[in-house]
């Protein structure tokens, strides 16, 4: 697909792209615009990427799956309905289906409280902190 022209960008994304340091030149060569996109250490996609070519943003994710799990187990681990085979296959559907790293870290720093609120609140977006 064909990259419109440089004067056809708003100035917001020209900008966005020169404080990344991609110049004119660059662009209009078909230079690659991830960097300017936000996204010159960590994928565009979390679901879809090869971790050899983000080796280091693969590695914290592994690490903060790991927590997470820990975490849920913590929490989760004295109710009633809690199964650890079932808590094994939403870890499964975790990997499957990644969260933003930001939504991770933010997991492992709230309280019980808010992680209960938070899948309460929105479970399209929190499902992967359940235990069932």
């Amino acid at each position: 697909m064909a990259r419109i022209g440089w004067d056809a960008l708003s100035q917001t994304y020209r900008d966005r792209l020169t404080n990344a340091g991609l110049t004119r030149a660059d662009y209009e060569s078909g230079e690659s615009i991830k960097k300017g996109r936000g996204h010159g250490k960590t994928p565009e996609h979390p679901r879809q990427y090869n971790p050899k070519d983000y080796p280091q943003y693969a590695k914290e994710q592994g690490q903060l799956f790991k927590d997470i799990e820990t975490k849920k187990h913590h929490v989760w681990s004295g109710y009633p309905k809690w199964n650890p085979k079932k808590a094994a296959r939403s870890a499964e559907a975790m990997k499957r289906n990644p969260p933003p790293l930001r939504l991770l870290r933010w997991a492992l720093q709230a309280s019980q409280e808010e992680i209960r609120d938070a899948i309460r609140e929105s479970p399209e977006i929190f499902w992967w902190l359940g235990y069932n």
